[in-house]
């Protein structure tokens, strides 16, 4: 009688060829490039188009007849649809089924990593962000700088009336720059140097705005340092850029509305810190340019946004001399007026323990145009400077540059090794 059932052996390559099967099912299921995955990445990119697509909807629904975009009404539109929006002006941020983007005035709309902070966001957060370190820039910069640090000191424009002028992110030193790295005069792409005379013995000079003693053993900013001005004999004349003059617009205004040029030395003193040229090798990969000092105005729109204030610190320039300065809405104005708390993280000491003075590229209202804006370390900003020499003060008083990234360059936050969030450039 024959045997109808299976043998062990035709059993065995069943079994065989099922686990095959099963194997081969399994890895299309569950593998790097598997259905399962490939289903879950087509969901994400799905939602991903989902929410972009409900952003252009809302866009499409703010256009005016004059072809502009209504910031106001987009707003509206994006949180009808459950968005949150961050900023009153464009560019503005969206948070939207998890995904972030910008938007720009010209209605572009770019997709941004969860950890970047977006212009609007550091706007929104300054009494937050204004004051973070920033901890890679340095290391773009020339070899004897990358000890240098750096923290975020201003997000926006310069001059808010002008549509056409983009959002820069600025930063400052953290510390005050050593006396030894601030640079010297360039003058036709050449470093400026002078003869001068040290224990009795001439010597070959750099031109520095300090004036090395050997005999003191410091470095300070003597009412001789006049010497540095001969080669900013046009004061604000020397200032053509016109992004560098909008860092004194109030000021410039008032020179242009009058006809008239000032060659008074707290100008020179101020050409030679908004000289970007001399001050190139602060200039990293990532940055526009930069200078040696915040002017007054740039300052107070920091120190008003970190604040929250509005408008509460004010500048006035309507007179040759400098700035005057209020501390209520422009009510009354004075030569000097304190400001700081102990909770503000805009002064730091000075490499000399002598104080918390540091320049601003501004010149002071003061008799003789010999004086230049500055931080105290008492809280008080105001005039500084000695008559003779708006480098003067028998000034133990240091510098902290500026530095105006390039636009569209990000910021991200992480954490450092201490576990401390900071910011980093996105590169």
């Amino acid at each position: 009688m024959k045997n109808k059932g299976i043998t062990l052996i035709a059993l065995i390559i069943t079994v065989i060829v099922i686990l095959i099967l099963a194997g081969i099912s399994i890895s299309m299921l569950a593998g790097d490039n598997a259905i399962l995955q490939r289903t879950t990445e087509a969901k994400e990119n799905t939602d991903i188009a989902s929410a972009k697509e409900q952003v252009l909807l809302a866009i499409l629904g703010t256009y005016e007849k004059s072809a502009d975009i209504s910031v106001t009404k987009l707003k509206s539109n994006l949180e009808e649809i459950g968005a949150t929006v961050i900023g009153d002006k464009f560019p503005i941020t969206v948070v939207i089924s998890g995904k972030k983007y910008t938007i720009e005035s010209n209605s572009k709309v770019k997709e941004v990593a969860e950890n970047v902070i977006t212009m609007a966001e550091l706007q929104e957060k300054a009494s937050s962000y204004f004051g973070y370190d920033v901890i890679n820039y340095a290391k773009t910069l020339p070899e004897y700088l990358q000890d240098t640090e750096w923290q975020l000191f201003y997000a926006g424009k310069i001059d808010d009336e002008d549509e056409n002028e983009k959002n820069h992110i600025y930063l400052i030193s953290k510390g005050y720059i050593n006396s030894a790295d601030l640079p010297t005069v360039i003058k036709n792409g050449e470093k400026v140097t002078r003869q001068v005379k040290i224990d009795g013995e001439t010597v070959t000079q750099e031109v520095r705005p300090f004036t090395p003693n050997s005999s003191e053993g410091y470095f300070a900013m003597y009412a001789g340092d006049t010497n540095l001005f001969p080669y900013y004999p046009n004061g604000s004349g020397e200032i053509t850029d016109t992004r560098l003059r909008k860092l004194n617009k109030q000021y410039y205004e008032w020179l242009a509305s009058n006809n008239k040029t000032s060659k008074k030395n707290n100008m020179k003193a101020v050409a030679y810190m908004l000289d970007t040229t001399t001050w190139k090798d602060f200039t990293g990969a990532n940055a526009e340019y930069s200078i040696g000092a915040p002017s007054i105005e740039l300052f107070l729109k920091s120190f008003n946004k970190y604040r929250n204030q509005g408008q509460l610190f004010q500048t006035k320039a309507d007179n040759i001399e400098g700035y005057s300065i209020s501390i209520d809405n422009g009510q009354t104005y004075n030569q000097m007026c304190s400001y700081l708390n102990s909770e503000d993280p805009l002064p730091q000491n000075n490499p000399y323990n002598i104080n918390k003075n540091y320049w601003l590229a501004s010149p002071a209202l003061r008799a003789r145009g010999d004086y230049v804006e500055k931080i105290y370390g008492d809280g008080t900003i105001g005039v500084g400077g000695h008559a003779r020499s708006a480098f003067g003060d028998w000034a133990y008083c240091a510098f902290r540059p500026i530095v105006c990234l390039n636009a569209g360059v990000s910021l991200e936050k992480i954490k450092d090794k201490n576990g401390i969030e900071v910011f980093k450039i996105v590169e």
